[in-house]
């Protein structure tokens, strides 16, 4: 999660390496393929009666939680199709148990709000300075958009552009950030309708 969050701070492909191999790392150690869920230990450890998963929320978040959430993200930001069925797979078995006791789930309440919320997503497209990038991400930050994913795709023209996509549609790439800042800042993307698919 701290990995997915620099990235998005500040756009950096670093971080988004790290994030995908600590997962990577993760489903090696902790995952149960039969189950699709994540165990709360290693295999080979002697010092356990038995290996146990965790999906109930408590003052802290359970693994289970926190690996569908940083899947989901994951999948989002990186365009995995690998992650994004990893993640369809832990995620199947959820939905009917957080429905019976949704109080037990804060934090993968979370996960099921970005889920069925629109996907909005703004691209840095070209060449921008470092600075740059930072003086509109500052702005963007302002902004009421809990779940937008920022990209930066430094191929994606030849001057610097974004480009503001909701549910894979996009619209045509603008050079000012205040040409689609009334877009983001309507939050018409925001949505708590769980009944959506």
């Amino acid at each position: 999660d701290a990995c997915l969050e620099m990235h998005q701070a500040t756009l950096e492909p670093e971080w988004l390496d790290h994030a995908v191999r600590l997962q990577n790392l993760q489903d090696q150690y902790f995952l149960d393929k039969t189950g699709n869920d994540y165990f709360s230990s290693r295999a080979g450890d002697l010092t356990l009666m038995r290996r146990t998963k965790d999906h109930y929320d408590n003052v802290q978040p359970s693994g289970n939680s926190v690996s569908a959430a940083n899947l989901f993200r994951l999948s989002r930001i990186s365009e995995d199709p690998c992650l994004k069925k990893q993640f369809e797979k832990l995620w199947a078995g959820l939905p009917q148990t957080i429905a019976e006791y949704p109080w037990a789930f804060p934090h993968m309440l979370l996960v099921l709000d970005s889920l069925t919320d629109h996907c909005v997503e703004l691209s840095f497209q070209g060449p921008w300075t470092q600075s740059e990038l930072q003086e509109q991400k500052n702005k963007i930050d302002l902004l009421f958009a809990p779940n937008l994913i920022q990209k930066a795709i430094p191929e994606g023209a030849k001057s610097p552009a974004l480009q503001l996509c909701r549910n894979q549609v996009c619209e045509k790439p603008k050079a000012q950030l205040r040409e689609i800042q009334k877009d983001l800042s309507e939050g018409r993307f925001y949505s708590l309708d769980i009944t959506t698919q």
